[in-house]
């Protein structure tokens, strides 16, 4: 048990590295100047409902990460769209943001603080 979260880190740690995490005030001033970014909540609606709402913006859209993959095209017009994903604690959105790089898009952030820490 100890060795697998061991791994799992170590896949976070190269992830992070490979992402552009955008703290708060980045993200307020993005949404105020960008009316082309998406900001993309990758929490599953149940537990949106249950531990708290979504980030107040125009731009927000809710996409849990299982279903990233199948519907980002729906979301997402061009590769070069710019998108921010985030979700409650830092630890899904990472994985989708570095998931949509690794699909080609190519404007892709990450909102580090989280939810829960906006």
């Amino acid at each position: 048990n100890y060795f697998l979260n061991f791994l799992k880190l170590k896949k976070h740690e190269k992830v992070w590295a490979e992402i552009i995490n955008t703290d708060t005030a980045e993200l307020k001033r993005r949404l105020e100047q960008d009316p082309n970014l998406t900001l993309i909540d990758v929490r599953n609606p149940n537990e949106i409902n249950q531990f708290g709402g979504t980030i107040d913006a125009a731009q927000n859209v809710i996409l849990p990460r299982g279903w990233l993959e199948f519907r980002i095209g729906e979301i997402l017009h061009s590769y070069d769209q710019p998108v921010v994903l985030y979700c409650g604690i830092n630890q899904r959105s990472p994985l989708a943001a570095k998931t949509l790089m690794d699909m080609s898009y190519s404007n892709v952030g990450n909102y580090a603080n989280g939810f829960f820490m906006a």
